[in-house]
């Protein structure tokens, strides 16, 4: 993480990590794309969320999988 800053303080002591559920055994937090189509939304690829929080002030920075949710909005276009 050479050269990045905190969008809050402007800070460089960031640390990546993950979000999760709050249960141990539930999975890492993820964002899934509402398809308008119940049945396709069920079957639609969850997109894994990337998280970075700044030791000097606290705040976390969440990222989506860009090139994932690329691939997935494509395939729900092609559906």
């Amino acid at each position: 993480m050479d050269g990045a800053k905190c969008f809050k303080c402007g800070g460089t002591n960031l640390k990546p990590g993950e979000l999760r559920s709050g249960l141990v055994f539930l999975p890492v937090s993820a964002f899934r794309f509402d398809t308008g189509n119940r049945s396709l939304f069920d079957k639609t690829p969850d997109v894994l969320i990337n998280a970075t929080m700044c030791l000097d002030c606290g705040f976390v920075e969440i990222l989506g999988n860009l090139k994932s949710a690329k691939a997935i909005v494509q395939k729900i276009a092609e559906a």
